[in-house]
């Protein structure tokens, strides 16, 4: 399904990283995440997603892209991120994937388990602005 960023309000990019399928808006640059979607891309046992669900909301300010209920927000790991109670989804702005990545344990990186690389599937020229994404520095 084709969702609407819920901060530009245009349609996101679907976007193959590592076998699982995420949107991505090409403007903003945010990401959604689908229930457990972004636990198995951090491949970490610490569980963000649990984290969120658990965490005091802060408030609510945007619309789920899924389900269109009001997203509440919070501080997670220093980092502040959407939740939608409903579906379990978590959208982060622009520079909150990276954040929340600077709180993963090291991993080796060997051929085939390198965490944050992603699977050419959109056109070259989008895909060029979110390469760093998922590219571990």
């Amino acid at each position: 399904m084709i969702r609407k960023c819920p901060r530009c309000n245009i349609f996101m990019q679907l976007l193959n990283v590592r076998g699982i399928e995420i949107d991505v808006c090409a403007k903003c640059m945010g990401i959604w995440f689908d229930s457990s979607e972004l636990d198995k891309i951090l491949g970490t046992k610490k569980s963000f997603e649990e984290m969120a669900y658990l965490a005091q909301p802060l408030g609510e300010k945007i619309n789920c892209p899924n389900c269109q209920e009001k997203m509440h927000y919070s501080t997670i790991e220093g980092t502040t991120i959407d939740f939608c109670k409903k579906c379990e989804g978590v959208w982060l702005d622009a520079g909150e994937l990276t954040d929340l990545v600077g709180h993963m344990p090291e991993l080796p990186l060997t051929e085939g388990n390198a965490p944050y690389s992603i699977e050419i599937k959109e056109s070259e020229g989008f895909l060029n602005k979110v390469r760093t994404i998922f590219s571990k520095k």
